[in-house]
């Protein structure tokens, strides 16, 4: 079984690592990943392009996201529309808050009209993360697509 000690040695031969860690289930048991930290970052890029094998098994080698990355999205949901409100007029008021580039309006089909809700699409996560802190309820759960309302706690 892989262990921190074999994994940096291993990973030492593209650079300085601060720091490898085998994920363990048990004392003997490896979860079947891990995490290699290199003292300088420009050595993942490097990394990511070659075939790797350790302990006579070939791994997968990818960039760690944090938790805060993996759910962050830029897009906002945006409900309880005025028919009346036009595209340029929601426009100016979100590009207040960041690069929007686009807005995705939800249309009926059978009429052909907007309904009343859209998805604003800005060019970073920060403007939604901004706009939504403290304003989500409890119970929902952020996602890639963005957020999702659960019924159940």
């Amino acid at each position: 079984a892989t262990r921190d000690a074999s994994l940096k040695e291993y990973f030492e031969k593209f650079g300085e690592v601060e720091k490898a860690e085998v994920k363990m289930e048990s004392v003997t048991r490896s979860r079947g990943f891990g995490f290699v930290v290199f003292t300088e970052s420009d050595v993942l890029d490097s990394l990511l392009e070659l075939k790797h094998t350790l302990d006579g098994r070939e791994i997968e080698v990818k960039r760690a996201i944090t938790m805060k990355e993996k759910f962050s999205t830029n897009k906002l949901f945006v409900g309880g529309i005025p028919p009346r409100l036009t595209n340029d007029e929601l426009l100016e008021f979100f590009q207040r808050f960041g690069k929007v580039e686009d807005i995705e309006w939800v249309v009926d089909k059978a009429t052909g009209n907007r309904k009343g809700f859209c998805f604003v699409i800005f060019a970073e996560s920060q403007p939604v993360d901004r706009i939504t802190e403290g304003k989500v309820p409890p119970q929902s759960q952020r996602s890639q697509k963005g957020w999702r309302y659960s019924e159940s706690t």
